[in-house]
Formats: C-alpha cells, sequence, structure tokens
C-alpha cells in the first residue's frame, strides 16, 4: 500500500483492506469525497490493477484484487504445489 503515490487512493485502498468489497456512498461518506473525485480515483485504482468491481451499476462494490500465485516445486519424483493467495 505504501507504493501508492496519491495520499487519498492509498487511504482508500487501506480501507478496502480492512472492510473488504464496498459501494462508492460508503466510500463517499467515510472520505467526505465529492462523487467524482471518489470515481476518479478509484478509476485510477483499477487501472493500476490495485482494486476491481463486483456487481453491476448500482450494486457495484469495490474490493483489493487478489492475486493467487502457484508455486511447484520438486521433491524427489514429486512436484508438489502450494498456493498462496495475497490481497494487494
Amino acid at each position: 500500500m505504501d507504493l501508492i503515490g496519491d495520499p487519498i487512493e492509498r487511504q482508500l485502498a487501506r480501507y478496502l483492506q480492512c472492510a473488504g468489497p464496498t459501494a462508492p456512498r460508503e466510500l463517499i461518506a467515510a472520505f467526505g469525497l465529492s462523487p467524482r473525485t471518489a470515481s476518479r480515483k478509484l478509476t485510477r485504482l483499477r487501472a493500476r490493477g490495485i482494486c476491481e468491481v463486483i456487481g453491476s451499476t448500482r450494486g457495484a462494490r469495490y474490493q483489493l484484487r487478489a492475486i493467487t500465485l502457484q508455486i511447484e516445486i520438486a521433491v524427489g519424483t514429486k512436484a508438489v504445489r502450494y498456493y498462496y493467495q495475497h490481497i494487494v
């Protein structure tokens, strides 16, 4: 999260990390943003792959994007797979 340069965008990402999927109107109320500013900041976070939208227009909710890595390690003659899920 510290790599996000814009302080408002960083705060939005941290909020989404703690609160989980959140409607834009909740973010507007929590941060005192105008709808246009909130939309612009969320669009930038989406463009960078930090968050994603779930649902349709009126029911849209934003959440941090989960990254799942598959790691395969050869142990003797068998391959062992580990899955690691990380929230950006």
